[in-house]
């Protein structure tokens, strides 16, 4: 009897110990888990609220909070991107290729070399004619 009385002693004391470890005398206090007098795992009365922001960084929850919210936001933005970036000509819609055709048209038109060598002969006579 005397030693099972023992074990129970130890096994309460390292509990405590335990408990002290893990939870600092403020929170044990203020928590109810465990207040002065009381044995270990106890539920007493809250002697005060506990805030639970207390030794937090607001402002870095909330930055790292919008980050996440960003991302989530902006999710199928970045896969049109990724998609935007790997596509070639070949993979355009055809009323894309069409505008992309048009543009590289206008940015480099094509001539006609006998067309311009006539205008420029044509010019080159009327001035001789005139002097």
């Amino acid at each position: 009897m005397e030693t099972t009385k023992r074990k129970i002693d130890l096994m309460t004391n390292q509990n405590s110990t335990v408990e002290r470890q893990i939870y600092p005398k403020a929170l044990q206090e203020g928590s109810g888990i465990k207040a002065k007098g009381t044995r270990p795992g106890e539920i007493t009365e809250q002697s005060k609220e506990l805030d639970p922001t207390a030794g937090l960084n607001l402002e870095a929850l909330y930055l790292e909070a919008s980050e996440i919210a960003g991302q989530r936001l902006t999710a199928s933005q970045q896969v049109v991107m990724a998609m935007a970036n790997q596509m070639s000509y070949e993979d355009l819609h055809p009323i894309t290729r069409a505008k992309v055709d048009q543009v590289r048209n206008a940015a480099n038109p094509k001539f006609d070399a006998q067309a311009i060598a006539d205008r420029i002969l044509n010019h080159y006579r009327q001035r001789i004619q005139t002097a």
